[in-house]
């Protein structure tokens, strides 16, 4: 299942030729209260960094950063990611979107967890002020040192209130098959 999500992600991405459908752009820099809320190993709060950069007119990088506190241990977990999307107008006001990235958790105590994670979703301006996107995805941590986590499906939904043409607030949510919650939302700067 996961070779198709990948497939599905790579095969949207290819060049179709047209650009960002309108009020929706790919270049930001964002900072974001983060909060999890997990069966294992615990619920956490803490921090965010998230950016991209149009390369192309159908292309971005971007990379996303968080630091979060368990809540009983007040131990920390990084977790980043970088990776390149693909978006192609499907009419004036929405894009498919296609992101594929490497990411990686990093503990305060234990192993580092390498990973890739693939995403498709629609991203749909309304007007100027509004925009809501959502997503279905894979991500997969890779076997580290007898830590073996499992692959799963995620979805991903926010929305972004434009304040004016480049101050905007985004607040997203992304939920993955066994119930764990990450909710993340702050200011964005678009340009």
């Amino acid at each position: 299942m996961k070779k198709f999500v990948i497939a599905l992600a790579v095969a949207a991405a290819l060049p179709m030729g047209a650009q960002a459908a309108d009020n929706i752009s790919y270049n930001y820099a964002e900072v974001d209260y983060v909060t999890s809320h997990n069966d294992v190993p615990d619920d956490a709060d803490g921090w965010g960094l998230k950016a991209s950069v149009a390369v192309l007119p159908n292309m971005h990088v971007f990379g996303d950063f968080n630091r979060q506190t368990l809540d009983d241990s007040k131990l920390d977990i990084d977790t980043w990611r970088v990776g390149v999307g693909y978006n192609r107008a499907i009419n004036e006001a929405t894009d498919v979107v296609a992101r594929l990235a490497y990411q990686q958790q990093d503990p305060e105590l234990g192993h580092h967890l390498p990973g890739l994670s693939a995403e498709v979703g629609l991203n749909t301006a309304y007007g100027e002020h509004m925009q809501v996107y959502g997503a279905l995805g894979w991500e997969d941590y890779t076997r580290t040192k007898g830590v073996n986590p499992k692959g799963e499906f995620f979805g991903r939904l926010g929305m972004l209130a434009k304040l004016n043409q480049n101050w905007s607030v985004n607040a997203s949510l992304k939920y993955d098959v066994d119930g764990n919650i990450e909710v993340q939302a702050g200011p964005r700067f678009s340009w």
